[in-house]
């Protein structure tokens, strides 16, 4: 997810194989947008069959529902990951930013562990002091919390893209 998200914005000499092949003439932005969802797709179709293999291999489970729940903060991080390089335009650099980032929220994990802000929330592990009912609530804040991230983040970076092609 991270490398063909943050890497290839750096390059702006494509191909344009994409624009031939949808027909979307002069707008790298909206080629963009192809090309992460067909990122996300890929990544969703890999980690499908590796659920699918986990659930027939190790333990019974919702295929899924599991896969959906796993792909949320890989959106969510793959969204930001894809704006902040809109931003810095450098593969090297972002993946530094998204490091710390990523340091940062896992040593917030422990405090933020029954918080609907937590990032890396599994909503499969119901904490023992938390009645079921408030985690699912709970659960839900938090994929509604990461959905709306995600979406501000494409806009951002779509918007980042959109102003640079009239530099470029």
């Amino acid at each position: 997810m991270f490398y063909p998200s943050v890497f290839g914005i750096q390059n702006d000499q494509d191909a344009r194989t994409i624009e031939i092949l949808f027909g979307i003439p002069n707008y790298r932005y909206k080629v963009w947008l192809v090309r992460i969802i067909l990122i996300f797709v890929i990544a969703f179709l890999i980690m499908l069959v590796y659920t699918f293999l986990s659930s027939y291999l190790i333990v019974k489970f919702h295929v899924i529902r599991m896969t959906s729940q796993v792909m949320m903060p890989v959106l969510f991080l793959g969204m930001m990951a894809f704006m902040l390089s809109t931003i810095i335009r450098n593969g090297n650099g972002t993946a530094v930013i998204m490091i710390i980032i990523g340091i940062f929220f896992m040593i917030l994990q422990d405090p933020l562990r029954k918080s609907q802000w937590n990032i890396f929330l599994n909503p499969f592990q119901l904490p023992y002091d938390v009645n079921e009912t408030t985690w699912a609530i709970i659960a839900l804040k938090n994929r509604i919390i990461l959905i709306t991230g995600t979406i501000l983040f494409l806009l951002a970076a779509l918007y980042n893209l959109q102003k640079r092609e009239k530099f470029m």
